[in-house]
């Protein structure tokens, strides 16, 4: 049986290969490079994210309305298309993201339980100091305590 995620990755580079073909037959440019298709693909699923938001009920000021669920599915699909090509256009594999996102669960596990690490850096002249920090904080606190700490005399 197929991995899922496989198979979306494999119907995703059959529908890329459509469009580069019609694109083709149109006389219409579609060779970029890496940085190209990072800004082309990262602004189709922004847009899409936005058309996901119109789903809500953000207006504060109209009258609330059902959550269609039919259409907030249509437009998470819709940047999952773009979010795997852009997955191809770089090389990354189902495997990869499968190897990826299960160290970083396990990071946001250990992030939850007992804080974030933040790496500060401290000039004294011309020398950089690197000092790792582990922070349980509130943000207000940590902004306080972060803007406290650049400003220690040498």
């Amino acid at each position: 049986m197929e991995d899922k995620l496989e198979k979306i990755f494999k119907k995703q580079q059959e529908l890329d290969n459509f469009i580069k073909e019609t694109k083709k037959s149109q006389s219409l440019d579609f060779e970029y490079n890496k940085s190209e298709w990072i800004d082309k693909l990262t602004s189709a699923m922004i847009a899409e994210a936005v058309e996901l938001k119109e789903e809500s009920n953000w207006k504060w000021w109209k009258k609330p309305k059902d959550i269609n669920i039919k259409e907030v599915k249509n437009e998470l699909v819709d940047i999952l298309h773009f979010w795997v090509s852009l997955c191809l256009k770089l090389g990354i594999s189902p495997e990869d993201i499968f190897e990826t996102y299960m160290e970083k669960n396990e990071e946001n596990i250990r992030r939850q339980k007992g804080g974030y690490y933040f790496i500060i850096f401290l000039t004294n002249q011309s020398r950089i100091f690197l000092k790792m920090l582990k922070v349980s904080l509130k943000p207000t606190l940590l902004a306080t305590f972060l803007w406290c700490n650049c400003n220690i005399p040498a």
